[in-house]
């Protein structure tokens, strides 16, 4: 009776013993389980990261790629046409040039044959100056006229065109390069085009709002400049990319917005920017910041400082959007 009472405790014992093994193996079981499940998460979270900085090197290496592009279109543009124009107009032309997109570029490139050499002008001026020719290639058919009736003013306007004739060929590409790339909206005066840029006076902030009345607002902030009208230009390619814009601030009496959807590319209005409590003194201290979506493609994003928007008058952008890799 007893052997069959210990050889009962002994199963007993066994069964509790193979339970206990059970569940320490269950345990261990689940543990592996939530080890394996946690280190898929972080190569997950791993891989995003590596993707998003792969993403952003790519982005910042078109962006690299394509201001290179852009200073070769420069460069290429200024070995051929620099003795086009006057030494100090070609300063404010290369200046203008970096203001703009490489899209917009390639369009200014693209059409630029109204450029007269003034070589040419000097060797037409010294064959047929007399009858006005150089005049009318210039496209100032009046004195062309007074030269050929006159026979180039009996000889002596003949000669003095012969000494001025480069000088005034360079002075109309200037002309020319102005009206076709609409320059004077960048604060370049069409009868003033030979004054270097650095010495323009700047407006005073109280000057600009006195000049500037449309720009005068009432409510929040009370400045001049809180409803300033400017030109927006955004293009993308592809076009048909959504743009949002936010303002980023870092002076008090400006406050940082969330992103506002503007509109699909391309697109190009003329309104308000809309920020309270702007003023000169504080815009150097506020950021315009744009920012490009398409389905299938990486967003971008390019920042404005607002002083300089205030000073162009323009918003100008364009997006070389990348597609995503699948």
């Amino acid at each position: 009776m007893l052997c069959l009472l210990a050889f009962n405790a002994n199963l007993l014992f066994a069964e509790n013993d193979n339970e206990e093994i059970k569940q320490q193996e269950l345990i261990e079981n689940s543990e592996i389980q939530e080890n394996q499940q946690f280190e898929l998460i972080e190569s997950s979270e791993i891989q995003e990261i590596q993707q998003s900085e792969n993403n952003s090197i790519k982005i910042n290496m078109l962006d690299e790629d394509e201001e290179k592009m852009k200073e070769m279109l420069i460069s290429d543009f200024a070995i051929r046409y620099q003795k086009y124009f006057l030494a100090s107009d070609f300063n404010n032309v290369i200046g203008f040039l970096r203001t703009k997109s490489y899209h917009e570029l390639e369009v200014i490139m693209s059409s630029t044959n109204y450029i007269i050499d003034p070589s040419v002008t000097q060797i037409v001026s010294i064959l047929l100056g007399s009858i006005g020719v150089d005049r009318f290639m210039l496209g100032q058919n009046t004195y062309g006229l007074l030269k050929l009736v006159t026979f180039g003013g009996f000889g002596v306007w003949t000669i003095i065109d012969w000494f001025q004739i480069q000088n005034l060929t360079r002075k109309t590409n200037m002309q020319k390069f102005i009206a076709a790339t609409n320059m004077n909206t960048f604060g370049y005066q069409q009868q003033n085009y030979y004054e270097p840029i650095q010495q323009r006076p700047v407006k005073e902030p109280k000057q600009l709002a006195k000049e500037e009345p449309r720009k005068q607002v009432e409510g929040y902030g009370n400045t001049a400049l809180e409803s300033t009208i400017v030109r927006w230009d955004v293009q993308s390619r592809p076009a048909g990319a959504d743009v949002f814009w936010r303002v980023v601030s870092k002076t008090p009496s400006v406050k940082s917005t969330n992103n506002k959807y503007l509109q699909t590319t391309p697109y190009e209005a003329t309104k308000s920017l809309d920020i309270r409590g702007l003023s000169y003194e504080n815009s150097g201290d506020v950021r315009v910041i744009l920012r490009c979506e398409k389905e299938g493609y990486y967003p971008q994003e390019k920042e404005f400082n607002v002083r300089m928007i205030l000073d162009q008058e323009e918003i100008s952008a364009f997006f070389r959007l990348v597609k995503e890799e699948k």
